[in-house]
């Protein structure tokens, strides 16, 4: 505790010392609307308490930047990509039958409007101090960044879609190949640990802010759809990629390629759905000699049960690697209890086991466990009102103990305005004890530290139309100890 409270009293100083001279500096980041942020905090936290897929959030998000809000309750069941358990989940939130009555109340709201924002951030570092300054701007299909650290980056994207074409200009990313070929990366939570739907759905071109990520490509997407058949490229400085896909009745085939530098890989995927159960494979050749297999199956036995597999095999200098990952989700509709399992196996001896626990609708705790062949942690997680903790308690093969603290709390001066504070404590071995915590305007899940302390303090003001968010974390065992960021949005 008393580390605690010095740890507390020197961010109080440091903080101190350094706010006039970086809420002074003008901001110079722009990113998203507010409907935006209210929509990504909406699926992220649906995501976390396995209310909702990746896959279906993303499916949600597709369809509310294609139509706005939605008019009525009912067009859950009109959007692609959504599993009939998720589309009555999505029925019965408040929050979806809140934006039904704000899409009714003003019936020329349409799409997303223009919004930008502008980031000022400071982070010292062993050393020195580097200044981050970010812009971004967005306008019906059109997103642009500018960011400056050492060197000045432009990112952003134009996409359109009309009459079956689909097309990205600029920063994009593509579910195409199930990540086998070609490249993809997941936007809500991680299947690493929050035991998430393995099936990778075909989605069409989406346009980026960035691509300064794993699964992100510059250049031009292009993808045509008619009532069967599904015809994509992707070009770019570097990389070059093809779909060709059908459809028959519950069943489709396609065969996807992707070449970036003088690496090539292609290979069949095929999809289907019978009853109540989704199956995929798909497989890669590669010009290496490399071979890759992937299959998984989801089966929805009931409203409250859902089991799901995957299988990834990789053939590499006549060696076979293997990856097996199972899942298992039990939630009552009516009382909200729930139980998700997670195993997976890679190789002969190394496995992990993850389960999580939720007692009821709206408890006020619930509970995780994760084991391996070297630790075991037992976690307890409580939320209220304005509050988050976390206590993670585990115990290796050696006899050796290992601990993690969180905690988190929101305070509302006023509709307008709130303060918030997040601490975090770890020491051990504590590499998948996990949560999500606030990043300026969104929510990011981030590791507890496996040694020493995190701090930080933000404050958000909101207006009609604009609003300013500044935040400060402290990290004194890290190699960055301190950062201050800023920013300022507008919404038109």
């Amino acid at each position: 505790m008393s580390r605690w409270c010095e740890s507390w009293a020197a961010l109080c100083v440091v903080m101190s010392s350094l706010w006039w001279p970086c809420a002074a500096q003008e901001a110079m980041d722009w990113g998203v609307s507010l409907r935006e942020q209210e929509i990504w905090k909406f699926l992220s936290e649906a995501v976390e308490s396995t209310r909702c897929s990746e896959q279906g959030a993303r499916a949600i998000q597709a369809h509310l930047e294609s139509h706005g809000l939605p008019w009525s309750v009912e067009a859950a069941w009109n959007i692609e990509g959504l599993s009939k358990e998720e589309q009555r989940w999505l029925i019965g939130t408040e929050t979806w039958r809140k934006w039904v009555e704000r899409r009714v109340a003003s019936n020329q709201e349409g799409p997303i409007p223009w919004s930008f924002s502008a980031t000022r951030e400071s982070r010292h570092v062993l050393g020195g101090q580097v200044s981050i300054h970010e812009f971004r701007s967005r306008a019906g299909g059109l997103r642009v960044r500018f960011r400056h650290q050492d060197s000045l980056q432009v990112g952003g994207s134009w996409m359109q879609s009309r009459g079956g074409w689909h097309g990205a200009v600029g920063d994009h990313g593509l579910a195409w190949g199930h990540g086998l070929t070609v490249p993809r990366a997941d936007m809500f939570g991680l299947a690493l640990f929050l035991g998430d739907a393995e099936m990778r759905m075909h989605n069409p071109p989406r346009g980026l802010i960035h691509s300064d990520f794993e699964g992100g490509l510059r250049g031009l997407a292009l993808e045509r759809q008619s009532r069967r058949t599904k015809l994509g490229v992707t070009l770019g400085t570097g990389h070059l990629g093809a779909l060709v896909m059908s459809t028959f009745r519950q069943h489709e085939w396609g065969w996807t390629l992707y070449k970036t530098g003088s690496d090539l890989s292609f290979g069949p995927h095929w999809t289907a759905q019978i009853g109540a159960m989704h199956i995929q494979c798909a497989g890669a050749l590669f010009n290496d000699g490399t071979a890759a297999f992937r299959t998984s199956w989801r089966l929805a036995r009931s409203r409250s049960w859902v089991t799901q597999a995957a299988l990834d095999m990789e053939r590499r200098e006549e060696q076979w690697m293997a990856l097996f990952r199972g899942y298992a989700t039990w939630m009552d509709p009516q009382s909200g209890k729930g139980l998700q399992v997670r195993w997976r196996r890679r190789g002969p001896r190394t496995w992990d086991v993850r389960a999580k626990g939720v007692p009821s609708k709206g408890a006020f705790w619930n509970w995780s466990f994760v084991g391996n062949e070297e630790t075991t942690l037992v976690g307890v997680h409580a939320k209220a009102k304005g509050l988050r903790c976390t206590w993670w308690l585990g115990c290796a093969l050696d006899g050796s103990w290992s601990e993690a603290r969180h905690v988190e709390s929101v305070w509302r001066v006023n509709d307008r305005c709130s303060v918030g504070f997040v601490g975090m404590e770890g020491r051990g071995e504590v590499s998948d004890a996990f949560v999500m915590v606030p990043a300026l305007d969104s929510r990011r899940w981030s590791r507890l530290p496996p040694r020493g302390q995190r701090m930080g303090l933000w404050c958000a003001m909101k207006h009609e139309g604009h609003g300013w968010t500044t935040q400060w974390t402290w990290s004194p065992s890290q190699q960055e100890a301190f950062r201050c960021a800023l920013r300022w949005r507008w919404d038109a």
